[in-house]
């Protein structure tokens, strides 16, 4: 997992991670602190941060193809969304609008529909930790894209935030 933050943005984020652990019940995030949202207000970031989260292992494949007992693709999405969850958790959170890719690698491509198809469940667990629903095109914009896996590369997803508009 790699991420990467403007340096001003993530020692403001940082500073702001002032609510304590221990009252958080347990599986659920924390929201953050009225004086993190008050930090990170649309005047005081730069324009070009961005987080970018690598999972590496997850397979997205297209579901419309795949005929899979509807078990078989139940558990498919769960483990999605609960490795997307566990690679988002340590990340802060970050300000709205923003434009959010998600990128496949590895494999053969996938055709448009069926590449947006296969990313349902990241992209649910994606605005599950944005906080928003992930029809909102007010405050999240989705991008869906895919590359081969580099050599030695593990295929798997990146998930890459943006700062900026949506529309």
């Amino acid at each position: 997992m790699g991420l990467t933050l403007a340096p001003d943005v993530l020692a403001k984020v940082l500073a702001a991670e002032a609510y304590p652990r221990s009252s958080v019940r347990p599986g659920r995030r924390p929201s953050p602190p009225a004086a993190a949202v008050h930090h990170l207000a649309a005047d005081d970031r730069p324009p070009a941060w961005r987080l970018v989260v690598r999972i590496p292992g997850l397979v997205v494949v297209s579901e419309a193809n795949r005929r899979d007992h509807h078990m078989a693709r139940h558990r498919r999405a769960k483990g999605q969304a609960a490795a997307v969850a566990l690679a988002l958790a340590p990340c802060p959170r970050v300000p709205l609008p923003v434009r959010v890719a998600l990128v496949r690698v590895g494999g053969r491509p996938l055709d448009p529909d069926n590449l947006a198809g296969g990313f349902k469940a990241v992209q649910d667990e994606v605005a599950r930790w944005l906080g928003v629903d992930d029809g909102d095109r007010h405050r999240v914009r989705w991008n869906y894209r895919q590359r081969p896996a580099q050599a030695g590369e593990v295929r798997g997803v990146e998930v890459r935030v943006r700062a900026g508009r949506s529309s």
